[in-house]
């Protein structure tokens, strides 16, 4: 499989048959106090709470167990599905929300630890240099939310286009074919945070075949 090469000051790897694009991190952003407080910052606005609640209910329409929220951030997603009564966990690579989480007795080393039913990948698998290793720990249930495109020119001319921090860029059929490679079959799929003026953000349930 031969890749598309595109250049706009940073390169696009775009793999046209796979339609998933790759832009290499180097050497990545610090995800630390200022990233975390940028979240905090952000998990106070009124679209967040909409963002929150959509969420929440995506997941309670498959799933009424213990979830991992992977990349939990400001830990809003994890207090506003604890708040429904149901048990959210978190797992960051963040110092500063691994220790926030730690605080709670809400913090799971999803990478350690016993493999998990269910997570949420909101905003994040884009961020993962090798997706694969986490999607492996996953047991049955992935919900997610990420940017969506319709091919390299709509990729590059993004606001969603973030080198250092995403790594990995779909199409909507693209995004189906990984996750069917790495196990996982499509449940749902909809526009539920674009409409919630979130531009090219899409959301997908998957399950992992045979579960």
């Amino acid at each position: 499989m031969k890749p598309e090469e595109l250049l706009r000051n940073d390169k696009l790897v775009w793999f046209t048959e796979a339609q998933i694009g790759y832009v290499d991190p180097g050497q990545g952003i610090d995800y630390g106090k200022v990233y975390y407080d940028e979240y905090v910052r952000r998990s106070r606005s009124e679209l967040s709470n909409k963002l929150m609640d959509a969420r929440c209910d995506l997941v309670q329409r498959w799933y009424d167990g213990t979830v991992v929220d992977i990349g939990a951030g400001a830990c809003a997603f994890v207090e506003r599905l604890n708040g429904r009564e149901q048990k959210c966990l978190g797992y960051d690579i963040n110092p500063v929300t691994v220790f926030d989480l730690q605080e709670r007795d809400l913090y799971y080393d999803v990478m350690r630890g016993p493999r998990v039913e269910a997570v949420c990948f909101f905003d994040v698998l884009e961020h993962f240099l090798d997706p694969s290793k986490i999607l492996a720990r996953v047991e049955d249930l992935v919900f997610m939310s990420i940017p969506i495109f319709s091919g390299p020119q709509h990729c590059l001319s993004s606001r969603h286009l973030k080198v250092g921090e995403h790594i990995w860029y779909f199409t909507h059929q693209g995004l189906i074919d990984f996750m069917n490679r790495e196990g996982f079959t499509l449940l749902e799929d909809s526009t539920m945070e674009s409409d919630i003026c979130r531009e090219d953000i899409s959301s997908y349930v998957f399950r992992r075949k045979g579960g």
